[in-house]
């Protein structure tokens, strides 16, 4: 890092998965660093995609396709989910079924 100790450089990917880099001050922008934004809970998961908690939690801890998660804590880890990972998530799986029903 080069600076003062309240400077901190960062290299990270923007949403187009361009690498982008930013030096942050004492003055960071929440937006940038995207806090304050409110983490999903296994339940808020499960109703956004009408599963069950059980299908979320194996499928953000073992199962494939693997949900992005925050664990905080160990092994017995609470676990909560960032929005945009989630829709995310949703866009990556959505299939459009061709012809009818």
């Amino acid at each position: 890092m080069v600076g003062d100790a309240d400077t901190e450089q960062v290299v990270s990917r923007d949403r187009r998965g361009s690498l982008e880099e930013r030096t942050f001050g004492n003055q960071m922008n929440l937006e940038d660093r995207q806090l304050g934004q409110r983490l999903l809970t296994l339940d808020d998961v499960a109703a956004t995609l009408g599963v069950s908690r059980a299908w979320v939690r194996d499928h953000a801890t073992r199962r494939n396709p693997r949900i992005p998660v925050v664990r905080l804590g160990g092994k017995r880890a609470v676990l909560r989910f960032r929005p945009q990972d989630i829709e995310s998530f949703i866009a990556a799986h959505l299939s459009v079924q061709q012809g009818g029903v």
